[in-house]
């Protein structure tokens, strides 16, 4: 059956103090249908607002620090080849002007006012490029050029994800990164290219829009496809203006175009935005990654990847950028089956726990919460993943994190927001998907905006830093396993780690199918990244992405839904409670979980006779409706809503009757929990106002 995608809800407008989750355009069906132009639509639905920085702070903070050049003494040069002057400007911008040309009325040349193809034009930025490196290496010859100019408008650099872009131009690695699996006739490769440039003529809207797009496309292509790389940079000419692009994992007169093109084509693989811990190989005609740990917290070591096991985290263009691989210690080589673990490479927010930092937190608490039970913590371990080892990336004998990327300057908090346009027609053209179970996510914007979603400023940066964690086992979500009692011996392991981090005081915040593995003969529970204890505190963060099939309502809508205030008298008159702000507790995950329970039923279908009750498809959609639940509502009326059995096949029937056991259970809670005006959870996992155990 296929999997439908369910529809974002009502928020509600009262301030939250965790984190508020918001589903990503990039993780929808429609960017995965690999249609480029819807796909281009998804990265700047997600983008909205990006910030805009004057050039000096761009030169200061973003561009790679120039070397010791004289820029005067480059113009000079310039200006001694004839390359450029003061009254025509660049000698190769020398256009072939328009019938209506007027000399007086244009001093400089345009190419707005050129009547030759865009291509012709723009190819005398290669001439210009190649001037300003030979009278760069006059000045100082001790420099050798890292990058080389390419103008190729028509051909399409090769891709692993058959991206057909085609930038206009490109500064291109002389020491290739790329490994050659397949000849590609002299094809250049992204994996090389660390600025892309794209142009236009005019100077129209239509010009900045249509460039705007592309280039943006550029970017996140670069960022999802390539493991190495840390960040990239753009370029944007319409007629005489020139617009630079950046992105990391967090959002011209002659000397101005000289600095650029020399701290650009002098700049090493670092400074470009290479991460030189992770390394690109071949192996058996395949592209692999070696990655590097530095020893810092255990001994130096390179993992080699087999297999990339999800990296749809990486589509966006700000975020996570987290992938997972199937690897192995090449001290180990060739690997046994015992040998094979799995690396996650993200980027957390500066302020966040590492995700290795925040298992061994919740293992202490248990432990604190069980001081008589010494197997308490051995117990607990059983239903978390075994963490190997973990880092913080260094570069330089520095930590990774996008701070730095910036030259460790802030950006201004004054700068003003560039509201990016999304491409409105799809394209004919394709690119291929990520890999791994992607969070099924609504797409339309409309539906978003009407959620009242309370957020951060549009178009701040929030740092992240760039992070690795090693785990020993692999495992299998539960949407791959073949038999329905693997999938409730599974759940059943799940809720056990569950009720063990809820005894002592944390909850998970991101129970879905993807979340939970079946290793072996073991359930465990993965991905506590956004896991927190339930008296923390802190200051709200950037929307984080949820799994709408799997939240429970109340995180849906952001308010307490079963919350029945007390009514007192003043003078009289009746006085009804407010309601209290809206916290993640205990109750949330096991909905969460519940809802996990139920999509197995309605999605799995019975290997023996495939076939389907005549209300099955009917019941999948109204548990989980995708775009057709109506903006403002939630999906409370079927947790209401007894588990009918019929629709099921009847191997389910059973499993239907615990299920709505498990329903009843949970709604009875949530309502003896929000009697009170007063909505918590003490650290034994308890709801206070009435309250029931997890």
């Amino acid at each position: 059956m296929e999997q439908r995608t369910p529809s974002p809800t009502r928020r509600g407008t009262l301030a939250a103090p965790d984190t508020v989750p918001r589903p990503k355009h990039v993780s929808g069906s429609e960017f995965r249908s690999g249609d480029l132009g819807k796909g281009r639509t998804a990265v700047l639905q997600d983008l909205q607002h990006i910030p805009v920085v004057s050039f000096e702070y761009f030169k200061e903070a973003i561009l790679p620090e120039l070397p010791n050049i004289n820029i005067a003494a480059i113009r000079n040069s310039l200006i001694e080849s004839s390359l450029w002057s003061e009254a025509d400007g660049w000698a190769h911008f020398h256009p072939q002007q328009s019938e209506d040309f007027v000399p007086k009325q244009n001093p400089r040349p345009e190419p707005s006012k050129d009547s030759r193809p865009e291509e012709d034009i723009f190819e005398g930025l290669l001439r210009i490029f190649d001037g300003v490196i030979k009278a760069a290496r006059q000045v100082a010859p001790q420099l050798l050029p890292t990058l080389d100019l390419v103008v190729k408008p028509s051909k399409s650099p090769s891709s692993r994800r058959n991206n057909s872009s085609r930038p206009d131009a490109y500064l291109l690695m002389n020491q290739r990164k790329s490994t050659p699996v397949d000849p590609t006739g002299g094809q250049d490769s992204w994996d090389d290219i660390a600025v892309s440039f794209e142009f236009k003529k005019g100077s129209s809207d239509a010009d900045h829009i249509d460039n705007q797009q592309k280039i943006l496309w550029n970017l996140h292509n670069v960022m999802r496809e390539d493991p190495c790389r840390r960040s990239t940079f753009g370029v944007t000419i319409e007629n005489t203006e020139v617009r630079l692009w950046f992105t990391c994992r967090a959002a011209m007169d002659v000397d101005d175009l000289t600095y650029l093109f020399c701290s650009l084509a002098f700049a090493n693989d670092v400074e470009l935005g290479w991460d030189p811990t992770i390394r690109r190989v071949v192996v058996d005609n395949e592209i692999q990654y070696d990655i590097t740990f530095d020893g810092k917290d255990g001994p130096p070591s390179v993992y080699r990847t087999v297999k990339i096991l999800a990296d749809f985290g990486a589509d966006a263009l700000k975020g996570r950028g987290t992938r997972v691989f199937k690897a192995y210690d090449i001290q180990r080589s060739p690997p046994t089956e015992g040998d094979y673990v799995v690396i996650k490479d993200s980027w957390r927010d500066h302020d966040r726990l590492r995700e290795d930092q925040i298992i061994e937190k919740v293992f202490e608490d248990i432990a604190k919460c069980n001081p008589d039970d010494p197997g308490a913590v051995i117990e607990a371990k059983k239903y978390f993943l075994t963490v190997l080892r973990a880092e913080d990336i260094m570069i330089d004998d520095k930590i990774d994190n996008t701070l730095r990327l910036f030259h460790d300057i802030d950006m201004p908090p004054d700068c003003p927001r560039h509201k990016v346009s999304p491409e409105k027609e799809p394209s004919l053209r394709l690119h291929v998907s990520s890999t791994g179970h992607v969070p099924l996510v609504p797409l339309q914007e409309e539906i978003l905006a009407c959620q009242n979603i309370p957020t951060v400023k549009v178009g701040d940066i929030y740092h992240k830093i760039h992070f690795r964690v090693v785990f020993a086992e692999l495992g299998e979500p539960i949407f791959n396993l073949e038999t329905l009692g693997d999938v409730l011996e599974t759940l059943e392991h799940a809720l056990k780690g569950l009720q063990l981090m809820h005894g002592a005081g944390w909850v998970h915040r991101d129970i879905s199918a993807g979340n939970v593995l079946r290793c072996g003969r073991q359930g465990k529970i993965v991905d506590l990244e956004y896991a927190k204890a339930l008296n923390s505190s802190g200051e709200n963060h950037d929307v984080r992405t949820g799994t709408p099939h799997f939240m429970a309502c109340e995180v849906e809508a952001q308010e307490y839904l079963f919350f029945q205030p007390e009514r007192t008298y003043n003078l009289g008159r009746p006085v009804v409670a407010d309601r209290p702000p809206f916290r993640f507790n205990t109750l949330h995950d096991l909905e969460s979980w519940w809802w996990i329970l139920t999509w197995v039923l309605h999605y799995f279908v019975d290997g023996v006779s495939q076939i389907l009750p005549p209300d099955h498809d009917t019941t999948y959609q109204k548990c989980f409706p995708g775009l057709t639940l109506a903006p403002g509502t939630t999906r409370v009326h079927v947790l209401l809503t007894m588990v009918r059995k019929e629709p099921l096949p009847t191997p389910f029937h059973s499993t239907a009757e615990w299920v709505e056991d498990m329903r009843a259970a949970l709604v009875e809670c949530y309502r003896a929990a929000e009697k009170s005006s007063v909505v918590g959870i003490d650290t034994k996992g308890k709801k206070r106002g009435g309250g029931c155990d997890t």
